[in-house]
């Protein structure tokens, strides 16, 4: 089951407490001496994006909590897979990490190229960014029952957005035809902001994506919003339903970003970092610098919180995988 830990200011609280006792728990593991000495954290995608800058805001405060540098190296390519061959060749003791995107779930699930709970122990979330269905304006469906009924009465012609054959949204948005039970069809695009001037020409119909790609957009008029992809109503749409709400079994899912070490790493490490990870993401600084590139501040309960989040996208966009007979590999 996916789950999204939204820190209150009580939780903030509990994380830099938690991040203080941590390191008084150490001895009793025998691992009493970490961190002794810089820390690397491998971002597997270009600098200067929002996930690089996320990640080296955290990162600031790391080195501070840690008493160690905390020093960030992009290696983008290969789908990934350059970035996590940097962490694999490195030995497992804690001072090699990996930021982890929900997208390197999608390209497990459609190239299967890597598998990250086996190859990585997860340690947290740390950011999201929620994850809504846009419609146009011109399409001939205002919500979510006259889409259903529209797409059965006329299979293959709603037409959605996406980024490319086995992308996020294409395994979302096929997830969500099926349990609508009509077919439609995938229209990619270069990238999101190519897929929602799409939307709003009326060039598609749908576009199931990032909240904060398409705010303008509806806060303007030119698109609007059917449903919302997670467990609960978002604050800032609370008139707007979850897909569950509206009696489809789409999955839930949420553009986040976290962090993992190599297989083999000392617990009491894992969750060392864990702890300090969770007191970093709701610092006031590093939560302000996260909120202003559009995403929300989260922490895993545990890593095996984490874990588990990760097994349930990879279950639900493996049965997309199939669902669709993609073969991409």
């Amino acid at each position: 089951m996916q789950s999204v830990h939204i820190p209150s200011r009580r939780d903030a609280l509990k994380a830099i407490s938690a991040a203080g006792a941590s390191a008084l728990a150490l001895p009793a593991f025998g691992q009493a001496d970490y961190p002794s000495r810089p820390i690397k954290i491998i971002v597997p995608l270009p600098a200067g994006g929002v996930a690089d800058v996320a990640v080296r805001s955290i990162a600031d405060r790391l080195q501070v909590t840690l008493k160690q540098p905390i020093v960030v190296e992009n290696k983008p390519g290969g789908l990934f897979a350059i970035g996590m061959q940097a962490v694999t060749s490195a030995p497992a003791d804690g001072y090699t990490l990996l930021h982890l995107n929900v997208g390197m779930l999608a390209v497990q699930a459609t190239m299967k190229r890597y598998d990250l709970l086996k190859q990585f122990a997860p340690i947290s979330e740390a950011n999201f960014g929620p994850t809504v269905l846009f419609a146009s304006m011109k399409a001939p469906f205002t919500n979510v029952p006259e889409m259903i009924a529209y797409g059965r009465a006329n299979p293959g012609k709603i037409n959605y957005g996406t980024t490319g054959a086995g992308s996020l949204e294409h395994l979302l948005a096929h997830s969500l035809a099926k349990a609508g039970g009509f077919e439609a069809t995938n229209v990619p695009f270069k990238g999101g902001p190519d897929a929602a001037i799409s939307l709003i020409q009326g060039d598609t119909h749908l576009l199931p994506t990032i909240y904060q790609l398409g705010k303008q957009f509806v806060e303007k008029g030119q698109m609007r919003i059917l449903g919302v992809f997670a467990d609960e109503r978002l604050t800032a749409l609370p008139d707007i339903p979850t897909i569950k709400q509206l009696g489809l079994s789409a999955p839930n899912m949420s553009y986040w970003g976290g962090f993992a070490a190599l297989a083999g790493v000392p617990a009491p490490i894992i969750e060392t970092l864990r702890r300090e990870i969770a007191a970093a993401v709701v610092f006031p600084a590093v939560r302000e610098r996260t909120e202003s590139l559009g995403s929300l501040v989260s922490f895993s309960p545990s890593s095996a919180d984490f874990a588990r989040k990760i097994a349930y996208d990879l279950d639900w966009m493996g049965n997309a995988v199939k669902s669709a007979n993609l073969n991409l590999s």
